[in-house]
């Protein structure tokens, strides 16, 4: 997946708070990474994060995997 930020950028703590967004990593995870606190980390994914059908249909693959168990705890 490609984001915004390219490899050679002048600002690697926001190339990694991207690649690790990219990586399925949560906010809370990036933020105890970077040092960065969390309302930064998101502000930077708001800037930076490219988003995707593919992040959409993943999501929705979650979702439905959550969906099920729950049926399955209630039986």
């Amino acid at each position: 997946m490609k984001s915004t930020d390219d490899d050679r950028s002048e600002y690697p703590r926001r190339t990694a708070v991207v690649r690790l967004a990219e990586a399925d990593c949560t906010v809370p995870q990036i933020a105890a990474l970077t040092g960065h606190s969390l309302k930064q980390v998101e502000g930077i994914m708001e800037m930076y994060f490219v988003r995707t059908y593919e992040m959409g249909a993943a999501a929705i693959a979650k979702l439905e995997v959550h969906q099920d168990r729950l049926k399955d705890e209630r039986n």
